[in-house]
This record gives structure tokens, C-alpha cells and sequence, in this order.
């Protein structure tokens, strides 16, 4: 009734797999699904990293362990799309250094947006502002939440975004950055 099966893919075949449940509302819709015979994937320790290596027809998946480190909470699955033009946003699509036209590194899932898989480091120190305002125009985009991380102090200045839809399983906190009065300019953690 949830649309589960077990599915096996030809290796020389690329796929768009779409997931339906039983009412026929859409799951899951990705294109350009291979077999795991047919895929190499190259893990990357950040996304500076991935940056240097463009993929190729086998080596076609590629995972980040982190953002700026291996661990810090911005990892990522990604795919490689050999015809794509997309804008590079530093988090889910990316543009390798090396690529002058098409080819880009684009996220398996992008069903939430992850204001650390943007770079934002959550620690109440270093400061956010950038980050979190790219994962809310990605999100904007596409209609989708901003994942804040439980646990983490976010320090953010004023942002001129009208409405954005945070979600956080847990406590998270919004701190004003310098300069910034607290509740006036930017979203504090009762907003959360």
C-alpha cells in the first residue's frame, strides 16, 4: 500500500524511478537512477573537495562527510549530471572547478533544505547569516522547510526574507549577530 518493492536494475540501463502510495500521490521522483553494479561512489571529506573532481559514467554518485570537515554536520549524497547547466549554490548543486560548461554535482534529496549542508557552523560563534539566508532562497525556490539542527546556537544577522518556514525537531536558538538587536531584526528561538 506504500509503494515498497524490491527492484532490480539493468547495469547498463539509467532509470527514473517514480514512487507512488497507494492513493497515487508522489513520493519519490528522481531521474537518472543507476544500478549500485553500475556506480562507483567517491566519498569526499568536504565540499571543497568535491569541487576538484568532476564525475564520470561510472564513477557517477558521490557522498561529502561534511560541509567545511568530515563530521560537521553538512555532508551530502550527490549524483552527476553530465548535461546540466544549473547555478552553483554551494550546496545542492554543484559546479566543478575544472567544468566550463555542462556537468554539475546535484543532491540525491532535496526534499528539506540543511542550513549546515550551506555551511552554516551552528556553534553561537561563527557567524551564520550567509548560510542561512542561501538555505532560505534554495528553499523559497522550491517551496520546501530550512532544517535548523536541535541543539545548536545559530549566530545570524538581519535577514530581509518574507516567509520562511524553519523546522527543528528539538531546541534550536537564533542569536543576533553584532550589532543586531535581539527580536527586532531577526528571528529568535520562541519563533522556532
Amino acid at each position: 500500500s506504500d509503494g515498497q518493492c524490491d527492484l532490480f536494475l539493468d547495469d547498463a540501463v539509467s532509470y527514473r524511478i517514480i514512487l507512488k502510495n497507494s492513493a497515487g500521490v508522489t513520493q519519490f521522483d528522481k531521474d537518472r537512477i543507476a544500478s549500485l553494479g553500475s556506480t562507483q561512489v567517491q566519498s569526499f571529506d568536504n565540499i571543497a573537495a568535491l569541487r576538484l573532481r568532476s564525475g564520470t559514467t561510472q564513477a557517477n554518485a558521490a557522498k561529502t562527510l561534511g560541509y567545511y570537515a568530515a563530521g560537521d554536520g553538512g555532508g551530502n549524497s550527490f549524483y552527476w549530471d553530465s548535461t546540466s547547466t544549473a547555478t552553483d549554490n554551494g550546496s545542492t548543486v554543484i559546479k566543478p572547478t575544472a567544468v566550463s560548461g555542462a556537468g554539475r554535482w546535484l543532491a540525491v534529496d532535496t526534499s528539506y533544505i540543511n542550513v549546515k549542508q550551506f555551511g552554516a557552523v551552528g556553534d553561537g560563534v561563527a557567524d551564520d547569516t550567509t548560510a542561512i539566508s542561501s538555505a532560505i532562497d534554495e528553499a523559497n525556490t522550491h517551496g520546501l522547510p530550512v532544517l535548523l539542527e536541535s541543539g545548536n546556537t545559530y549566530l545570524c544577522g538581519a535577514l530581509s526574507k518574507s516567509r520562511v518556514h524553519l523546522v527543528c525537531l528539538g531546541s534550536a536558538t537564533i542569536k543576533a549577530a553584532s550589532g543586531i538587536a535581539a527580536g527586532t531584526s531577526v528571528i529568535t528561538s520562541a519563533d522556532i
